[in-house]
Order: C-alpha cells, then sequence, then structure tokens
C-alpha cells in the first residue's frame, strides 16, 4: 500500500503535458444543442472545444443545464458556449489541475500547449485515474 501511496504523489506531480491526453474534439461554431450531443456520443467524450478556438468549451454539464432551462436539440450552441474557459498549459502540474477544478467548480480543463494551441482536454476522471490506476 505504501508503494500506490507513493505513486500517486508522484502522479500528483506530473506535467499534463507528460499524460497522453486525447485528441481535441470539436464541433463547428454553429453547431446546434443535439449535434453536440451525438458528437460527444460518437467520440465517447465528454466535452468538446467549439471552432478553431483554443478556449471555447462544452461539456456534457452544459448541455443537461440547457436542457434543464427548455432548450431544445436544434438550438445553437452559441448560448451555452464556455468562452473564458478555464485552461491550463502542458507545463502545469496534476495537482495544480485539480486545484483549479475544485476552485472554480468545474470538471474539464483545457490544456494549453506553449504556442497556444490545444493541447487535450484533461477531466476530473482522468485525474481520478492517475490517482487510482486499476481500479
Amino acid at each position: 500500500m505504501v508503494r500506490n501511496a507513493r505513486d500517486s504523489r508522484e502522479a500528483l506531480h506530473r506535467e499534463l503535458g507528460t499524460l497522453p491526453l486525447r485528441p481535441v474534439v470539436r464541433v463547428p461554431e454553429g453547431a446546434r444543442l443535439g449535434e453536440v450531443a451525438k458528437r460527444l456520443r460518437e467520440e465517447e467524450v465528454s466535452s468538446v472545444l467549439v471552432g478553431e478556438s483554443p478556449r471555447e468549451i462544452i461539456t456534457e454539464r452544459d448541455l443537461t443545464r440547457a436542457l434543464a432551462e427548455g432548450m431544445g436539440s436544434d438550438d445553437p450552441i452559441g448560448a451555452i458556449t464556455e468562452r473564458t474557459a478555464v485552461w491550463a498549459t502542458t507545463t502545469s502540474h496534476v495537482i495544480d489541475a485539480a486545484r483549479m477544478m475544485l476552485h472554480h467548480e468545474i470538471r474539464h480543463l483545457i490544456v494549453l500547449a506553449p504556442d497556444g494551441t490545444a493541447a487535450g482536454v484533461i477531466s476530473m476522471r482522468d485525474i481520478f485515474s492517475l490517482l487510482l490506476p486499476g481500479e
């Protein structure tokens, strides 16, 4: 058990850029909520970036809120796109990403490469998988 605790502590201090981040999944700016839901399902991801921006994101949680507020699958995503999304860099550490998620009450964090492009998105699930491998 001590080895697992040490491995978890080491995982917390890994840089995000050293992790096997999934390739970014994108939807066009003019997409509809139903298209986003379909893309999330097809790609088996819980968030997508919007257009070519490295900092605009829609998550499953955003879709749930939109539907709860009476929006439908044909409504445009513009109303729910998070344009000032919280982000980290590839040199940020896992523990810092976890703190940011807790502080901002979010479940997904965009990871930016040094050139400002999106290197990937890390989720709370990804962080838990690092800390609790094999669970």
